[in-house]
């Protein structure tokens, strides 16, 4: 789920790089793109957040509110019903801001007790509110272009989904764990077969130890034999 987590982060981010460096051309030239993204980090969020579970986590439960909403917004943009770019500032930018305050609320609010973290959630979160915030008024203000913001903003969405994804626990998908687990058992069996064939070496040493122990007191036992009918014969 995790890698799942990140790869709806990459594509948020890849779209929003790809919209800062088009920042001049028009929304409908790109809405098919962007609108993809959104719709494809939707679906990805549902399905993550479905697996590791948010009945009982409302946090969560408003991760997957806003998963529902950007997939909405994906069919919007990519069936063409939104293209105004009026209109396409103002659904980023309360996205930008929802997105922003859930960050923010993710966290303990007392900031010098916060952890490093909790604190780099803090700055992304307030960022993405005060980012959500001045799209509102960019005509009146500085009057950026459409595209540079939108970009911007999916950057920002992009970096919070990587901290989300990152927040989530590891689940080791099934295949992998039984892979691992045949894994483990093969090592288990190497180790005893190892030790069976050192037992085994040792023991053939020893028998060899003995057969020559043996084939030495053999040998003196046929020199006695052999002196003592030497002597016998001398004697004679």
């Amino acid at each position: 789920m995790r890698t799942l987590a990140m790869v709806s982060s990459a594509l948020m981010v890849i779209v929003g790089t790809f919209c800062i460096a088009n920042s001049t051309a028009a929304f409908t030239s790109v809405a098919f793109i962007v609108g993809g993204a959104l719709l494809a980090m939707g679906v990805i969020e549902l399905i993550v957040f479905r697996n590791v579970g948010y009945e009982g986590n409302m946090i969560t439960k408003t991760y997957v509110v806003q998963a529902v909403i950007g997939a909405f917004l994906g069919i919007m943009f990519l069936s063409g019903q939104v293209n105004e770019d009026v209109a396409v500032t103002a659904i980023f930018a309360m996205l930008l801001m929802t997105n922003g305050l859930a960050a923010d609320s993710s966290i303990n609010m007392d900031i010098r007790s916060n952890s490093t973290s909790e604190k780099r959630t803090f700055l992304l979160g307030t960022a993405m509110t005060l980012l959500g915030a001045y799209m509102f008024f960019n005509k009146s203000a500085f009057n950026f272009h459409v595209m540079l913001l939108i970009g911007i903003a999916s950057v920002l969405i992009g970096v919070d989904r990587f901290r989300i994804g990152m927040s989530l626990d590891y689940n080791k998908p099934e295949f992998l764990s039984k892979n691992e687990e045949k894994i483990e058992r093969a090592k288990r069996e190497e180790k005893r077969n190892t030790r069976i064939a050192i037992e085994a070496t040792r023991r053939s040493r020893e028998q060899r130890n003995k057969i020559k122990k043996l084939e030495e007191e053999i040998q003196k036992e046929r020199a006695h034999r052999e002196n003592s009918s030497r002597l016998r014969r001398n004697k004679k």
